[in-house]
């Protein structure tokens, strides 16, 4: 009895643990978004990365709910790692838009290896994986393919 006690108490946590990390990169790459997107305002790309961002934001609402219904107490904020990677973006925005795109893309790698960690592990429920592999994955992949051809397309335009 104790064991099974302390066996779901122990899937509860690791549970909750997964969450949070998966919320903290979420809100990270929020704040990341929202750093570049201030700073690249008159671009003309900007509604594009406004609406990554908020994909992140719903992300973002999506692991707090679950958290919430695991009567677990979600992450608010992106924790040190966030304020590293606020403090690069913030910098590498301020040598122009190609390296802050490219930065924003391997947030996204970062981000998209995290969810596919995630499927192989026994932390999370098969109907979190399902949601990963359903709308998460498919949306990461579509922000790198996308930074992609901004980058490409600022970069024909540094030649031109």
């Amino acid at each position: 009895m104790m064991h099974e006690q302390f066996s779901e108490q122990h899937t509860f946590h690791t549970q909750n643990q997964a969450i949070n990390t998966l919320l903290r990169g979420e809100i990270s790459a929020t704040e990341a978004y929202h750093t570049v997107c201030r700073r690249l305002e008159n671009d003309p790309e900007v509604s594009r990365l406004r609406s990554f961002r908020d994909n992140h934001e719903s992300a973002v609402r999506y692991w707090t709910s679950q958290a919430r219904l695991q009567l677990s107490i979600p992450q608010e904020d992106s924790g040190v790692w966030g304020d590293v990677v606020n403090a690069f973006v913030g910098t590498i925005s301020l040598l122009g838009n190609t390296p802050a795109l490219m930065t924003l893309r391997e947030g996204e790698k970062h981000g998209l290896e995290n969810y596919k960690k995630m499927l192989l592990s026994d932390h999370l429920s098969s109907k979190h994986k399902d949601h990963i592999r359903q709308v998460f994955i498919p949306t990461q992949k579509e922000h790198i393919r996308l930074l992609n051809e901004m980058i490409e397309r600022n970069l024909e335009q540094k030649v031109d």
